[in-house]
């Protein structure tokens, strides 16, 4: 009877341990299981922010040099902004499948945040819409101030825009880059380099592709603080002036090549 009873108590004490790890092993997530992130990245309703993580460390998702901002996949993302932004995908991209479009009755950022350089170039391609307005809609910003913005105001009514950079460090100066055309596709581009025996200096480039036009301005910038790149309807009078944007390229050693 002992054996019987010993043999009983066995048996229920393992039935009992197989039942506490199958009911552990049901209530744990399996570990090849895809999780929503391998999925790949989500996108937003137009003009809604897309989501992502803007704290992510130095280094990542873009907060480093070099970085291209293609918008091929997102506009808040690892090919985008590294901030929330409320532009919306372009139905008519400039390069590829994506670009980031801002209509004329929205003013946002899309920006792009990185460490110091001691050597950079940013540049980008834009292509003006052809309602009327003035914007001021890309800006290179140092240690939380802005260095240079440029402004497209309307030329000939529904043709064309004048475009200028004005450098808000060093003199203030105010150049003006040309009258372009509505609807064209231009490449702008924000230089700066450490000069032996001079210092910093930044300049703006102007051109369809390679930006070898002459460059305009010059100015400081302190290359020990943190930069950002903003382009978009970026001012107050930006009513009006509709904005696409495509290929953000920051380089330490010269423009990126030109875009195809």
């Amino acid at each position: 009877m002992r054996r019987a009873l010993l043999l009983f108590g066995t048996l229920t004490a393992l039935s009992s341990a197989c039942g506490r790890v199958l009911d552990d092993e049901a209530s744990a997530p399996l570990a090849d299981a895809a999780s929503p992130s391998d999925a790949g990245a989500t996108t937003s309703e137009p003009g809604a922010p897309e989501a992502g993580d803007p704290s992510a460390p130095e280094g990542d998702a873009g907060f480093a040099v070099p970085f291209a901002m293609t918008f091929e996949q997102t506009l808040f993302g690892p090919d985008g902004a590294n901030e929330p932004t409320s532009a919306r995908r372009a139905t008519r991209p400039i390069f590829g499948l994506g670009s980031a479009e801002v209509p004329g009755n929205l003013t946002t950022t899309i920006t792009r945040r990185f460490p110091p350089q001691d050597s950079l170039y940013v540049s980008f391609y834009v292509r003006f819409g052809t309602a009327g307005g003035r914007t001021v809609f890309a800006r290179l910003i140092g240690s939380g101030a802005t260095l240079v913005e440029l402004e497209a105001r309307p030329g000939e009514p529904g043709l064309s825009y004048v475009v200028s950079a004005h450098f808000t460090s060093g003199a203030g100066q105010t150049f003006t880059l040309g009258n372009l055309g509505a609807g064209g596709i231009y490449r702008f581009g924000f230089k700066s380099v450490l000069i032996p025996g001079t210092g910093p200096a930044l300049e703006v480039f102007l051109g369809t592709g390679s930006l070898t036009a002459e460059a305009y301005g010059q100015a400081s910038l302190d290359q020990g603080t943190p930069i950002a790149i903003e382009v978009g309807n970026l001012g107050a009078g930006s009513q009006g002036l509709a904005l696409v944007f495509d290929d953000v390229l920051g380089e330490r050693d010269g423009f990126a090549p030109p875009s195809e």
